[in-house]
């Protein structure tokens, strides 16, 4: 056979080469671009399961247990975190599709009706839901739990239910115990026969008890708000000088931080219209790592019947002392019967106080005579 094609130049070999040249080069981009994006890809995955690692370590160490599961009666689970362990006694496994028990069967028979209808009312509304209830562990503990969930819809379109359940056993028994000891100290508060006042840091009374408002003859409305300085309680000292609201053991206790202790003053009560004679305790109180007290509480009780006691057993002791006096001087007392003349006696329920530069005769009647 005879070849009659035209021969070739070098110029055709030159340009056949570097054809060849652009090839090769095209199809070393196209490798390198291939090696990136694999590279890339490994780099995703790679970070794709260190996020997966990442979450289940969050998980592990949520103090519960996040979960998801069938919108069912059941509460079927398809995920469980390792937390169900210390929550229900039983390992995620045995939740998972029911194999050894159902979460259902763990709440509580009085709470698993109620359980069901929340969460089918927040799902038909389209809102997450939150409640509290009970549940029985594996060892038969009956457990207070917090939940939180909501329905979600899963990348091939089927519909679960994602929560998370923490137990808070420990919280609902303090707060128990809370309400228990507030009980026990508001009956103490309104029982007591003793006076007690809370003030704040302002000197501003909050809390009176019905004790206090007896002793003081005024209304609750009446007490609180009030100050120690307002000039309405006419409290004297013991021998009948003004005692200013600065003096007063509920004032020094919040100036200086410090208790005050049996201190005794007169308060007049104008529901009887008379002075009534009361011993005062003021504690104060701060806070953790503070000086300043945030509030003081005072105690008193009413000394009244007994200082009228002490009073009358004085007159007795001198009634006596001066029969004594006129038997042994010869003379005779100025009445039959021992009476004293009228100018020694003291009206029975008033004591002589000084008041204002004056001397005033005010009742003093024992507690429950108003």
């Amino acid at each position: 056979m005879v070849d009659d094609s035209p021969p070739r130049t070098r110029d055709d070999h030159d340009s056949t080469e570097e054809a060849l040249r652009d090839r090769i080069a095209a199809l070393e981009a196209s490798l390198a671009e291939a090696n990136a994006r694999l590279n890339e890809d490994d780099t995703r995955w790679q970070a794709l399961q260190q996020s997966q690692l990442s979450l289940e370590a969050l998980l592990d160490n949520l103090p519960g247990m996040a979960y998801r599961c069938l919108n069912d009666p059941q509460w079927t689970m398809r995920l469980v975190s390792s937390g169900c362990a210390a929550l229900t006694g039983y390992a995620p496994d045995d939740l998972i599709r029911n194999r050894t028990v159902a979460y259902a069967d763990l709440i509580h028979p009085e709470d698993r009706q109620a359980v069901w209808e929340m969460t089918q009312r927040s799902i038909t509304a389209g809102q997450p839901f939150t409640y509290v209830y009970r549940i029985l562990a594996r060892d038969g503990q009956e457990k207070w739990v917090w939940e939180q969930g909501r329905l979600v819809t899963l990348p091939d379109d089927h519909q679960m239910i994602e929560g998370f359940i923490t137990d808070i056993t420990a919280q609902r028994n303090f707060e128990q115990a809370l309400r228990e000891s507030e009980i026990r100290y508001r009956t103490l508060f309104e029982t007591m026969t003793q006076g007690v006042v809370f003030q704040n840091q302002d000197g501003i009374i909050t809390q009176a008890n019905p004790a206090a408002q007896t002793i003081l003859g005024l209304t609750q409305d009446q007490i609180l708000g009030r100050t120690s300085i307002d000039p309405r309680w006419h409290t004297i000292h013991e021998d009948g000088s003004p005692y200013p609201g600065e003096g007063h053991p509920a004032m020094v206790a919040l100036r200086t931080g410090q208790e005050v202790r049996n201190a005794v003053m007169g308060v007049f009560n104008p529901l009887c219209e008379s002075y009534r004679w009361i011993i005062v305790d003021a504690i104060p109180l701060a806070r953790p790592g503070e000086d300043r007290p945030f509030q003081v509480y005072t105690l008193f009780r009413d000394i009244t019947a007994q200082r009228l006691a002490e009073t009358a057993l004085r007159e007795s002791q001198a009634h006596l002392q001066a029969m004594f006096d006129n038997a042994a001087s010869g003379h005779r007392p100025a009445r039959r019967g021992g009476a004293l003349p009228a100018g020694q006696r003291t009206l029975a329920g008033h004591v002589r106080l000084q008041l204002s530069g004056g001397t005033h005769l005010a009742e003093c009647h024992p507690p429950g005579r108003c």
